[in-house]
């Protein structure tokens, strides 16, 4: 039987990202002026506080479902979703965010997932058949 893997890899990397990023948010949210730095430093912290939540709610999801994927899966996974956050922010701050959008730009992030993995998956059987 598989060893299930540990979250203790990831708990300091979800804790540094969560921390910066929501305390970088409660800064500029309190403390900015909406000009072009602290916008673009608000889409960096949003993805680090992103990353950091992530990280935990990812590491469970595979732990659960996938247990036999690699860690940089769960990373990974917490990646997509700090990028997906980010890029629906940036849409909505244009008002140009929709629903249909929303929903084809995860469809499109999640299809792009399904294919890393296959290709994971390929690389590993390569491998084992040399």
């Amino acid at each position: 039987m598989e060893e299930k893997p540990s979250f203790r890899p990831f708990l300091f990397a979800s804790l540094f990202f969560s921390i910066f990023g929501i305390g970088g948010l409660v800064v500029l949210f309190v403390f900015a002026y909406p000009y072009t730095l602290p916008r673009l430093l608000f889409f960096v912290c949003l993805s680090l506080s992103l990353i950091g939540l992530g990280l935990p709610v990812s590491y469970w999801l595979h732990r659960r479902f996938a247990p036999s994927q690699p860690p940089q899966v769960v990373l990974r996974s917490a990646l997509w979703l700090a990028g997906y956050g980010a890029l629906l922010a940036w849409l909505q701050a244009d008002r140009l965010l929709t629903f249909p959008a929303a929903l084809w730009l995860g469809l499109g992030f999640s299809a792009w997932e399904v294919i890393l993995r296959w290709r994971g998956k390929s690389a590993a059987a390569s491998e084992s058949h040399e």
